[in-house]
């Protein structure tokens, strides 16, 4: 077939120790690293890879037992422009792919490591979605299902955010602030999405749906002056005129 090769050996165990990780965490990021690379190396517009219906729905089990919120929730994305990665294959069964190698006589390699359950991806692989099907055998289509309701859900939520961000002021030293002349048209729902989004903006650092609860009750308290703190060193400030949001 002529298609180029690229292959990376890496020291996860390592990896994961030097930076304080788990081991599962440090493998994805070299993994994405790695896949970073490749886009650059052969100068493409996208990767493709080969995660199914069966990846998705472990995804979304997984970030379940995490306390994911929604439309988060659904799992993986499909298309995720950010990272130039396309998942083509997430609406379709691993029994379906297997069939149709076998049908062209192509083998495949299955990942050793797999089978072990010191790791908390393999656990719910081989201990919790053998019951999720065995209760429902079509669990799979289910949840692929409910990721095309939920990229419904988020395409509007979306839009809806970022119209409302046209009237974010600029302020000195970088801050951003959000008028409480717009913030009172709005329901809840959309208010914790718009300040997530400004928050994401500041940089690293991911704001948690309890804080963000928390910002909303003192704007809605009108408890001016208090000020709420996020990861990242990212501040928000409740003041009469509406809320700043900042970066120490």
């Amino acid at each position: 077939l002529d298609v180029p090769f690229k292959s990376l050996k890496a020291d996860v165990a390592g990896y994961a120790a030097q930076n304080s990780i788990g081991l599962e965490e440090a493998g994805r990021i070299l993994r994405y690293n790695f896949f970073k690379d490749c886009l650059k190396k052969f100068n493409a517009d996208f990767l493709l890879l080969g995660h199914h219906v069966g990846d998705l729905a472990e995804d979304v089990v997984m970030r379940l037992i995490r306390g994911t919120g929604w439309p988060a929730l659904a799992g993986m994305d499909a298309y995720d422009p950010a990272r130039k990665l396309l998942r083509p294959l997430l609406s379709t069964r691993k029994e379906k792919l297997e069939n149709f190698l076998r049908s062209i006589g192509c083998s495949w390699r299955d990942d050793t490591s797999n089978a072990s359950d010191d790791y908390t991806r393999n656990r719910v692989r081989n201990k919790i979605m053998p019951l999720l099907h065995a209760e429902n055998p079509s669990f799979g289509s289910g949840i692929a299902r409910l990721k095309n309701q939920a990229e419904l859900d988020e395409n509007y939520w979306d839009e809806q955010v970022s119209e409302a961000l046209k009237h974010v002021e600029l302020v000195e030293n970088g801050g951003k602030m959000l008028p409480c002349s717009i913030l009172n048209k709005y329901h809840s729902a959309l208010r914790f999405r718009i300040y997530k989004k400004i928050l994401d903006n500041l940089g690293p650092g991911h704001a948690l749906f309890d804080s963000i609860m928390l910002l909303d009750k003192g704007f809605l308290a009108r408890k001016y002056d208090s000020t709420f703190q996020f990861p990242g060193n990212k501040i928000v400030k409740v003041n009469k005129a509406g809320l700043l949001f900042n970066v120490n």
